[in-house]
């Protein structure tokens, strides 16, 4: 019996099977430069600026990023591409603010307008601080690296703005960044119409973006990226993006003469202009359809969900809690969709905490300060929204306070 027993140990085990990681789509969204390519059978990372296959994991793509060879390489591509054109000075406009960057050599300080904040907001210096954020990198570059005649009991620290209020302008300076955070930022390099074809195909695959429907539009300083009317968001090329200014007017035509601004930009500007919005997406989805259809009022109000923490608050920025109702507004559907801009507004105005509004048997419009959080906010809307309609097909509600539940509690 000991001998059989001894074989056994003997008997060389078998081996584990390896833990094969996965290409994640989501990491183009995030870096730039990456892609996927096939390597052995399967999907792996690419960096398009090296020309070399990384391996499948976030960390070894942070790593990636911030090595010296990589960002050698793209700093080679940025000269010869941005050329002398940095050396460039815009000329100050008649009107709006005038946010003023003052270089280190005492030279005559360049200034950019933001002309569209009005007078009343010089106050708001988190506005002020998002919209001067939002500048092209160009224009951020000439912000000085000194401290000069700055009165204030703390100094900034490196990378963070300081704003100086003065009854006709507002002057921003800024520090020099280290060496870490110019390689942390350029390996977030941010390319917006590359951002918004990956995320218009990330819609398609999501089923929130069906045959032509659905739109993505993406802010970059003062301009605005948006898709062409009547395109499957698969087949969108960055090429075929329109540009708009804040008042809508287009800076930048596609190539394609018989592509179409889209019918969803009235709406958009809406986002922009009423709550500072960087990036707004409009779904298709069927569970924000059957959200309007099972609610007959005009809001569609949810509790008692943990994910209700992924939802910003429009007036504090602060996440909702566990126990509060999240409330969405829904708008009729019109024949044509520029007509739903004046509901959309009065929606709107109703519901300042509001970062969503539903069109009834239409779908819905979500936006974020930023595209990465108008993204994982439209991605909770949407499992909330799943959730309404399983609990509703279950014959539980869903925006009160259950009761008859009888678990731990301390």
């Amino acid at each position: 019996m000991a001998e059989s027993q001894l074989a056994l140990l003997d008997r060389p085990k078998p081996e584990k099977p390896k833990n094969v990681r996965r290409y994640n789509p989501d990491w183009e969204l995030s870096y730039s430069w990456v892609t996927s390519v096939v390597k052995d059978s399967r999907e792996v990372p690419f960096c398009n600026v090296c020309s070399i296959t990384l391996s499948t994991h976030r960390s070894c793509l942070n790593k990636h990023g911030k090595s010296l060879k990589h960002n050698e390489i793209l700093n080679k591509q940025k000269q010869t591409t941005t050329g002398s054109s940095s050396k460039t000075k815009s000329k100050p406009a008649k009107r709006g603010l005038i946010v003023s960057f003052k270089n280190s050599h005492n030279v005559k300080s360049s200034r950019t307008r933001i002309t569209d904040i009005p007078t009343s907001t010089r106050d708001d210096l988190p506005t002020l601080v998002r919209r001067i954020n939002r500048l092209p990198p160009s224009i951020q570059d000439e912000l000085p690296a000194t401290m000069n005649n700055i009165n204030s009991k703390s100094p900034a620290k490196q990378g963070q703005s300081k704003i100086i209020k003065t009854e006709n302008e507002v002057v921003v300076k800024k520090r020099k960044l280290s060496n870490d955070e110019v390689e942390r930022n350029e390996s977030r390099a941010f390319c917006p119409r590359e951002t918004v074809v990956k995320l218009g195909k990330f819609m398609y695959d999501s089923d929130w973006a069906v045959g032509n429907g659905g739109g993505i539009t993406i802010r970059d300083g003062e301009n605005l990226y948006m898709e062409p009317s009547c395109v499957a968001k698969d087949r969108i090329k960055v090429e075929d993006l329109f540009v708009t200014d804040l008042t809508g007017k287009v800076l930048s035509h596609p190539d394609n003469e018989a592509l179409k601004l889209t019918q969803c930009s009235p709406l958009f500007m809406n986002a922009y202009l009423m709550r500072d919005a960087g990036a707004v997406i409009h779904s298709h989805a069927q569970c924000a359809c059957l959200a309007t259809l099972i609610c007959k009022g005009a809001e569609f109000c949810i509790s008692h969900l943990e994910m209700l923490k992924g939802i910003k608050k429009a007036t504090t920025g602060l996440p909702y809690n566990y126990d509060e109702v999240l409330k969405i507004p829904i708008i009729e559907n019109t024949l044509f969709e520029k007509e739903l801009k004046n509901r959309m507004q009065v929606a709107m105005d109703m519901y300042p905490d509001t970062n969503a509004v539903l069109v009834r048997r239409h779908g819905v419009y979500i936006w974020g300060d930023s595209w990465e959080q108008a993204k994982s906010m439209a991605e909770c809307y949407h499992y909330l929204f799943k959730m309404a309609l399983e609990m509703h097909r279950m014959g539980m509600k869903f925006d009160v306070e259950p009761t008859g539940e009888s678990g731990f509690t301390d």
